[in-house]
């Protein structure tokens, strides 16, 4: 298993926007993705709401470059139950 913990500054609650999730994505997630190992993705727990293009847009990459289901498969998230319900319903529809 291999454990990234996203870092947002302490009066963020609402991740929204696809530029932003692919900043992320860029920033603390790419170089970090291990495609041979489960990548525990953890979203603190300040944050209260999550919008589908940021979801979009911290993912996108990922299922370009493994294929949604290598890519769905390498993922999994940690956060409050709500964000990670809103994360793989929205991950399930694409």
């Amino acid at each position: 298993m291999n454990r990234i913990e996203l870092k947002f500054n302490d009066d963020t609650c609402v991740l929204c926007g696809v530029i932003n999730g692919r900043e992320i994505y860029n920033k603390q997630i790419k170089d970090k993705i291990d495609a041979n190992k489960k990548n525990v993705i953890v979203i603190s727990e300040n944050i209260k709401a999550i919008s589908i293009s940021f979801i979009r847009g911290m993912t996108d990459e990922i299922f370009k470059e493994y294929g949604y289901f290598r890519g769905r498969n390498m993922i999994q998230f940690i956060a409050s139950d709500k964000i990670v319900w809103k994360i793989n319903t929205i991950i399930n529809t694409i």
